[in-house]
């Protein structure tokens, strides 16, 4: 080693004090007893990092430690023959870059990039180089050394956590799962080189792979997946899918669990094929996430983690799906069984609404055989009478079908409705309970209005839950007027409001609080459960449900649903 008075080094520039280099030309580059010192006894091929250093005034490298070979995967006599052969691996977005700033190094006192390098077999590496400049008795640079780091894994660690992240995000966001699918095989693509990535779903009654996503396949490729076979020989999906195990194919050229789709997989460019199946908490088959290379290869570790990285997170997303599916499906039940509820409730008014029109046909029937009996009455006489007969025969079949209708369990259909004709409908139904309530019903339908684009069943269930919520409010004995206003109009020249004000005792603080919560309710009988269940209706309709209240000065509710030209333009 050299004594402290032929060298010293201090912070990010080292000063030489050497008489040799001290007095060099600038052109001209003489050993050191720095050089001398720290790399004749081989210390630098102990580094797991590669250590360089360079001659600055004609470029040459002096030294590079043997983790050169093992990073870049190049022989360290490249670097002494051709000192910018370096560069020559850099990644192509990344080498001007690095370039320049080395080149900048005495204007900027240091040198530190990341980039990447592709090596030899094709790997790509991500290196973090930094060096800094060693100066002679005259300021001059002679020297600049450095260390050069591989971060790969830093780096591949860190884009694990941007593509969990990312995803993760849209998953809790609600995004449709195809964007779901189609957003993380672009993500792992970016990540491992000449890849391309599938997302496959099993169907169990067909036992096949239908395809889900694979946003860079072919159509060729993709339409060939859909209704795959789940069975060995089926490449890796089919194979994975049937072993409900991680398939690696190296070369689908050779590999038998590739013969019955070879010809596929080749005429695809298909050389490798990395399949995981994808599993519920139960581990129930899903579906399978693959990445097919157009090279032959197996998977290094951090592939094979990523591979199975990204079917848990496909995973989590079809749990998600399913979950709101599961939620829908119990909105449904829930709105079913509170429509067979209404109509348990409203049974004694519907048996007098039904009477009358029954009763009467009874009546002008035996009219009619009174009449047949003479000859004294005139014909028309007769017509006359049996055209009201018709009349309120269809009076009370309108009546039955309307019901029918509203209890009828069935998918939820959307078309074009009148608005004003749902509510009119709805009121026909509960005219009874307005009479035995002793309520003041005051119609505000505004006329003109554009068509709203709904399920007609599933907004009368609502205008249905308001309008018994209101009458059940003024049947306090505490009112005074009993007086129900129900509304329409056109807002926002986009949508149509539905409103119904009444004059109870409106609602007090605790339950505003917790209104539109299932199994909240002010009645002593009630299920709690109609509010919530609008709420969910006017939401899926991409309305919004809302309520004005007063204590002892009534409530007022409101919901609004869109055009037809509205939706339409959207889908």
């Amino acid at each position: 080693m050299s004594s402290p008075a032929s060298s010293r080094v201090s912070g990010p520039s080292a000063t030489i004090l050497d008489g040799d280099t001290a007095g060099s030309s600038p052109k001209q580059s003489v050993p050191t007893a720095f050089d001398h010192d720290f790399l004749s006894f081989g210390l630098t091929d102990r580094f797991c990092d590669v250590f360089w250093m360079t001659d600055w005034p004609s470029r040459a490298v002096t030294h590079v430690s043997r983790a050169y070979e093992k990073i870049w995967g190049r022989p360290c006599s490249d670097l002494y023959n051709d000192p910018a052969s370096w560069s020559y691996a850099i990644h192509d977005e990344d080498r001007k870059r690095v370039v320049e700033a080395f080149g900048d190094l005495e204007a900027l006192g240091c040198y530190d990039q990341e980039y990447r390098i592709t090596r030899p077999d094709g790997a790509v590496r991500w290196i973090h180089a930094r060096g800094f400049p060693i100066r002679n008795a005259s300021g001059s640079i002679c020297r600049v050394a450095g260390i050069a780091e591989d971060i790969t894994e830093r780096k591949r660690a860190e884009h694990v956590m941007r593509v969990e992240h990312r995803i993760l995000e849209m998953i809790a966001r609600g995004s449709a799962l195809s964007d779901v699918f189609d957003a993380l095989c672009v993500l792992i693509e970016e990540t491992i080189p000449q890849s391309r990535c599938s997302v496959l779903l099993y169907d169990e009654r067909a036992d096949r792979l239908n395809f889900a996503a694979g946003p860079t396949l072919s159509d060729e490729f993709a339409a060939a997946l859909d209704g795959l076979t789940v069975a060995e020989g089926f490449g890796g999906m089919g194979t994975a899918a049937f072993r409900r195990e991680t398939v690696t194919i190296a070369d689908t050229s050779t590999d038998p669990r590739a013969q019955k789709i070879r010809d596929l997989l080749q005429r695809c460019g298909v050389r490798a094929c990395w399949t995981t199946p994808i599993c519920s908490k139960e581990k129930k088959l899903e579906g399978t996430f693959t990445i097919s290379r157009s090279t032959p290869g197996a998977p290094d570790p951090f592939e094979l983690e990523l591979l199975r990285a990204a079917a848990n997170l496909a995973g989590l997303g079809i749990q998600r799906q399913r979950a709101e599916e599961d939620a829908r499906c119990t909105g449904a039940q829930l709105a079913h069984f509170a429509r067979l509820t209404t109509m348990g409730e409203m049974a004694a008014g519907i048996a007098h609404e039904l009477n009358q029109p029954l009763a009467a046909i009874m009546n002008f029937t035996e009219s009619c055989k009174r009449r047949l009996g003479t000859d004294a009455q005139e014909d028309a006489t007769l017509v006359q009478t049996m055209d009201k007969v018709t009349a309120m025969a269809d009076r009370a079949g309108a009546i039955i079908r309307r019901l029918k209708e509203l209890v009828q369990k069935r998918e939820p259909r959307r078309m074009s409705v009148d608005l004003n004709a749902l509510v009119r409908e709805v009121l026909a139904l509960i005219a009874s309970e307005v009479r035995l309530a002793g309520v003041t019903l005051e119609l505000r339908l505004e006329d003109g209005l554009p068509p709203a684009f709904v399920d007609p069943v599933q907004i009368q269930q609502v205008v249905l839950n308001l309008t018994r919520n209101a009458i059940e409010a003024l049947r306090s004995p505490h009112v005074g007027e009993r007086r129900m206003v129900i509304g329409t109009s056109e807002v926002n020249h986009r949508e149509l409001e539905f409103v119904i004000s009444d004059t109870g005792s409106g609602l007090s603080a605790e339950t505003v609080e917790h209104l539109f919560e299932p199994f909240t309710t002010t009645k002593s009988h009630g299920l709690g459960m109609g509010l919530s269940i609008s709420k969910s209706i006017v939401g899926a309709h991409g309305g919004r449900l809302s309520f004005d209240s007063q204590v002892d000065h009534g409530a007022t509710f409101r919901f609004t649903v869109p055009f037809t030209s509205d939706v339409s333009h959207a889908s």
